[in-house]
Parts: structure tokens; sequence; C-alpha cells
């Protein structure tokens, strides 16, 4: 697997597990099938990477992906940081007076 590809993998998983939770399979063939994987030639992606990839992604993003070890071994986002909104787009634009 490509080392510079991992931010590639890593926004394609979150933007996955924000549509719905899924098994490894899932996670797989959507990424497998992906046109950024087709494009770079990868044709195989492992589950130890992708553990990797969910530990890097919770460090470098702070979501917290988990894996429901009961029933069908879903991964899903459980939680994500809460995201401030600084002042300047906090105001609202002023209608001009006719």
């Amino acid at each position: 697997m490509k080392k510079d590809f991992y931010l590639t993998r890593y926004a394609l998983i979150i933007k996955r597990l924000e549509s719905s939770p899924a098994t490894y399979s899932q996670l797989e063939d959507y990424l497998l099938n992906s046109f950024e994987f087709q494009d770079a030639g990868i044709k195989s992606y492992s589950i130890r990477t992708l553990q990797r990839d969910i530990r890097e992604i919770s460090d470098l993003f702070n979501l917290s992906i988990h894996n429901k070890k009961k029933g069908d071994n879903r991964y899903y986002i459980e939680s994500r940081p809460t995201m401030e909104v600084d002042e300047y787009n906090q105001k609202q634009p002023q209608q001009e007076k006719d």
C-alpha cells in the first residue's frame, strides 16, 4: 500500500462511516471500488491496515470509531469533536436600509 495515500484512505473511511455503520468487508469493497483506489492501482486492503487507519484517524481527527463486537461487527463513528464557530462566521450580514 502506498505510504503517501493515507489521507485519501482516511477521508474515504470517514465518508463511508458517516453514511452508515459498515463491516470490514463493506469498507473493503467501498475502498477498492473507489475511483481513488482504482486510479492508484491498489488491489487489496487488509483488516490490519483498517485497524491502523482507525487508530490514526482517532489521533489526527479526534473521531471515535468503534467496532460492535456483538452481532455483525460493524464499524461506526461513536463521537466526533464539536466544532466551534469563530466570531467572524457568527456575525450575520447586515441588511442595507433603502
